[in-house]
C-alpha cells in the first residue's frame, strides 16, 4: 500500500509541474529550481518524481517541450528561419540549439526548415 501511494504522490507532483510548465509562456518557462520552489518540493524529489513518471528528468522534459514547439513552427512556417525559431522558443545559443535539435530529430533544424520551404512551394505551384 504504502508504495501505490507513494507512487500517486509523484504522479500528482508531475501533474501539478506539467499544469505550470503549460500555463508559462514558451519564452519563459519556469526552471526546475522555480517549479520545486512553487511546489515547496525539493530539486532532488522533483527529479526523482519525473524520473518515476515520465522516465526523463524535468530539464530534458522543458528542453524537448521547447524543441517540439521549434520544430513545429519551423514546420509550418511561422518561423522562416532558424535562428527565428531558436530565440522564439528561449534558446540563447544557436549551435546549442542545433545539437540539441539534432540529437532528438535525428536532423538539423535547417533541414526541417528547407523541407518545409519545398513543401510550401509544391503547394503554391499545385494551388
Amino acid at each position: 500500500m504504502f508504495h501505490h501511494s507513494h507512487s500517486l504522490k509523484r504522479f500528482d507532483l508531475v501533474e501539478a509541474a506539467l499544469q505550470i510548465i503549460d500555463v508559462s509562456e514558451l519564452d519563459n518557462q519556469p526552471s526546475v529550481t522555480d517549479l520545486a520552489r512553487i511546489l515547496c518540493v525539493s530539486r532532488r524529489t522533483l527529479l526523482n518524481a519525473f524520473l518515476d513518471v515520465l522516465g526523463t528528468p524535468p530539464s530534458r522534459y522543458l528542453l524537448a517541450r521547447k524543441l517540439h514547439f521549434a520544430r513545429q513552427a519551423l514546420n509550418s512556417g511561422a518561423s522562416k528561419t532558424v535562428t527565428d525559431a531558436a530565440f522564439s522558443y528561449g534558446f540563447e545559443h544557436l549551435s546549442h540549439f542545433s545539437a540539441h535539435y539534432a540529437d532528438l530529430f535525428g536532423e538539423l533544424p535547417s533541414t526541417t526548415l528547407k523541407r518545409s520551404d519545398k513543401l510550401s512551394r509544391l503547394i503554391l505551384v499545385g494551388s
